[in-house]
């Protein structure tokens, strides 16, 4: 199982003036602190928000979540610059962040043995059809007995444990957990 939450690098760099807010709608008390004494404070602040966000994401294919998203309710720890922890009631999840030309992505495998492979589309805010029959259209040619009996509509609704999407303008990506 695998899920995973994208934010690109433009998104930051205009949401970033909104730092404050930001930090108090989704940061613990003791998120904060390690923030404000964080030498990249903006960087950390946004690794929180999609470590988060892929957390929601997992626990609610795991557990009959709200679909309302309380991020003060997945307090987070940094383990490493590259990998977090976050808690969901008694629930511990696992991750690591890439960070890469497009943004920032974090990922949590619920098996460890799996490696995932990540793919990227382009992706116009409000556009999303598009970048899923893309990022269909790639999977299914680089991985055709992983998604063999998988349909278009299946793809669509986001209920397949083995992938995870997120999009952030200009990219959308789909992390796909393949079995090593």
């Amino acid at each position: 199982m695998i899920a995973n939450d994208f934010l690109s690098h433009a998104f930051m760099d205009r949401e970033w003036k909104r730092v404050e807010r930001i930090a108090n709608k989704i940061l613990t008390s003791a998120e904060i602190t390690f923030w404000k004494k964080h030498a990249q404070s903006k960087v950390v602040l946004f690794k929180f928000w999609v470590a988060k966000e892929a957390s929601y994401k997992m626990a609610s294919r795991q557990f009959d979540l709200p679909r309302t998203f309380a991020p003060k309710n997945f307090p987070c720890q940094f383990l490493s610059e590259d990998q977090f922890s976050c808690q969901c009631g008694p629930h511990d999840y696992s991750g690591e962040w890439l960070f890469n030309e497009k943004g920032l992505l974090a990922v949590i495998q619920f098996d460890s043995r799996s490696v995932a492979e990540h793919f990227w589309v382009p992706y116009t805010n409000a556009r999303r059809a598009p970048a899923r029959h893309a990022m269909l259209g790639d999977l299914q040619k680089s991985h055709p007995t992983s998604f063999e009996n998988m349909r278009s509509s299946h793809f669509e609704a986001r209920v397949h444990p083995h992938y995870c999407r997120s999009y952030s303008e200009p990219w959308g990506v789909c992390s796909l957990e393949l079995n090593s």
